[in-house]
C-alpha cells in the first residue's frame, strides 16, 4: 500500500510538471508553429520572425518575455485566437516590461501579417532611435501589410526618451497603411498618443474601436495625428481619457483626420480642449454624424476644421454599470441610435462596414447603424414583451449542462436566439430563419463552457428580449 501511495504522489506531481510546463524561447530566429499544448512560451532574448518566414500562433497561447528587447517581424506573424480562447502577449516579470512586436522596413514580398483576437499588455518601447521608443506593444514602420482585429490593449507604454517623444502607448505607426478594427485600448499611456500615434504620412482606417481611460504626458489621450497623417475614424468610442496639455480625445497636428459615427464624450484635458485639439494653423477634423461633448465650440487650439455633418452634443446615455452590457455601450433611448451614416460620401474609399459590432452583435439592422462600436442593447423583461413574443420561459435556470427555452409567438417573424457572453461576445447562433405563428422549444448545450454568468437575447421581429443565466 506504501509502495502504491508513493507511486500516486509522484504520478500527480509529474502531471503537473507537465500541466504547468513551458517552453523556454532564446535569441534569435523563430518561425513554425507555436502550439497551446507547449504554451506558455517565455522568451529569453532578442527574437525575430526572418525574411521569407512565417510564425504561427495557435489560439490559447500566453507569451511571456523575460527580456526588454523588441520581437522583430521581417517574415510574417500570423496570431489568430478565438473569442472564446485569446492570445495573450505579456511581460514574464511583473516589474519588468517587455519590449513590443515591431515591423520595420518589412519587405513587401512577404504576406500580410495577422493579429486577431490577441492581448497585449504590460509592454513599453525601449528604442532610443527615430520612433523606436513608440508603440509600446506594436511599431509599424514602413509596412502595409498589417491587420490587427478583435485584440485588446491595455497597460502599455511609451515613456522612455528617444529621438523623438515617445508615442502611443499601445501602437505607433509610421509612414504605413494598415487596419484596425474592432479592439478595446485602456489604460495606455505616452508623452503623446496615449493609446495610437499616426506619424508621417500614415494612412490607417481605425473602425469598430473603444478607447477610454489613455492617457498622455502632452497632447492626444487617445490619439494623436501627426503631419500629414490620414487617419479615418468609423464608428468609434473615446470616453474617460485624459491629456495633460491639450485634447483629451485627440489632437491634430500638420493633419486632417476624419471622424464618422463616432462618440468622444467625458474626455478631459488640462489645458487646451477636453475632447478635441487641433495644434497647428494648418490641421483640423472632418466630422460627419458623430456625438461630441461640448461641440465644436469646446475644441482646443485653432479652428480651423475642415467639413461637417449633422453633428451632436447630448449625452449618449452609456449602459454604465449595468451587468449585463458592456459599460460603454448605447443605452436603446439614446440620441446616438440610429444616428450613424452608412453614406459613402462621408466614409473612406472602398471601406466595407463589417456585419458585427464590437460584441459581436448584427451591426447594421434595416440599413440603419448607431453611434459607437456597438449597436444598442435594450432589456425587456417578461412584463413587457411586445405582441410578438408571449411565454417566454428559460429553465432550468441556474443549469450544470443543457439549457431549454419555451416561447409561443402570435405572428410570424424572422427569429433569431443567441448566446453571448457577459461581456458582450456572442457565443452561439442557436436559431436565425423565418418561422410561422406557434409555441417553439429549443435546447442550448453548455456543458463546454466554464461556469459562470451568460445572456440569451432572443430577437422576433422589431422586438429584442434579454435573459441572464448562470452556468455553474
Amino acid at each position: 500500500m506504501k509502495t502504491k501511495i508513493t507511486l500516486s504522489i509522484a504520478a500527480i506531481l509529474l502531471a503537473t510538471f507537465f500541466t504547468n510546463a513551458q517552453t523556454i524561447v532564446t535569441a534569435g530566429a523563430v518561425e513554425g508553429t507555436w502550439t497551446l499544448n507547449q504554451s506558455p512560451y517565455e522568451v529569453q532574448g532578442a527574437i525575430y520572425v526572418d525574411d521569407n518566414t512565417t510564425l504561427t500562433i495557435e489560439a490559447g497561447v500566453v507569451v511571456q518575455f523575460n527580456t526588454t528587447e523588441l520581437f522583430e517581424i521581417n517574415g510574417r506573424l500570423i496570431a489568430e485566437g478565438t473569442a472564446q480562447d485569446s492570445i495573450v502577449f505579456t511581460n514574464y516579470d511583473p516589474l519588468i516590461r517587455w519590449g513590443g512586436i515591431g515591423w520595420k522596413n518589412t519587405p513587401t514580398t512577404n504576406d500580410t501579417s495577422k493579429i486577431a483576437f490577441c492581448v497585449f499588455k504590460h509592454a513599453s518601447s525601449y528604442g532610443t532611435d527615430q520612433f523606436m521608443n513608440s508603440g509600446g506593444a506594436i511599431g509599424v514602420w514602413n509596412v502595409n501589410k498589417l491587420t490587427i482585429r478583435h485584440s485588446t490593449f491595455r497597460f502599455n507604454k511609451a515613456d522612455q526618451p528617444g529621438l523623438k517623444e515617445p508615442s502611443g502607448g499601445a501602437i505607433a505607426i509610421n509612414n504605413s497603411a494598415i487596419s484596425i478594427s474592432h479592439c478595446i485600448f485602456h489604460n495606455n499611456s505616452a508623452e503623446l498618443g496615449g493609446a495610437i500615434v499616426l506619424y508621417i504620412d500614415s494612412e490607417t482606417i481605425i473602425d469598430n474601436c473603444l478607447f477610454y481611460e489613455n492617457e498622455s504626458n502632452t497632447d492626444g489621450g487617445a490619439i494623436e495625428v501627426y503631419e500629414s497623417s490620414v487617419g479615418c475614424f468609423i464608428n468609434c468610442t473615446f470616453a474617460d481619457n485624459h491629456a495633460n496639455r491639450g485634447g483629451g480625445a485627440i489632437d491634430s497636428y500638420y493633419s486632417m483626420p476624419t471622424l464618422t459615427n463616432c462618440i468622444l464624450w467625458g474626455n478631459t484635458a488640462d489645458e487646451f480642449g477636453n475632447q478635441v485639439y487641433i495644434s497647428s494653423a494648418s490641421s483640423g477634423l472632418n466630422l460627419y454624424y458623430c456625438d461630441i461633448e461640448g461641440g465644436e465650440a469646446d475644441f482646443g487650439g485653432q479652428t480651423n476644421l475642415g467639413e461637417t455633418a449633422k453633428m451632436l452634443d447630448t449625452i449618449p446615455e452609456f449602459m454604465g454599470e449595468d451587468e449585463l452590457y458592456p459599460y460603454y455601450a448605447i443605452d436603446g433611448s439614446s440620441p446616438c441610435v440610429n444616428y450613424g451614416t452608412l453614406n459613402s460620401q462621408y466614409l473612406p474609399d472602398g471601406w466595407v462596414c463589417p456585419c458585427v459590432d464590437l460584441a459581436g452583435s448584427q451591426r447594421i439592422e434595416q440599413g440603419i447603424i448607431d453611434l459607437g462600436p456597438y449597436e444598442a442593447l435594450s432589456v425587456r423583461t417578461n412584463e413587457y414583451l411586445a405582441e410578438e413574443i408571449i411565454d417566454l420561459r428559460i429553465f432550468p435556470n441556474p443549469t450544470s449542462r443543457d439549457l431549454t427555452i419555451n416561447y409561443t409567438l402570435l405572428t410570424g417573424e424572422n427569429l433569431s436566439i443567441s448566446l453571448y457572453s457577459i461581456t458582450g461576445q456572442i457565443l452561439k447562433v442557436i436559431e436565425n430563419k423565418p418561422v410561422m405563428a406557434g409555441t417553439y422549444q429549443k435546447q442550448i448545450d453548455m456543458k463546454g463552457l466554464p461556469d459562470g454568468y451568460y445572456i440569451i437575447k432572443l430577437r422576433a421581429g422589431n422586438t429584442t428580449v434579454t435573459k441572464k443565466v448562470i452556468k455553474y
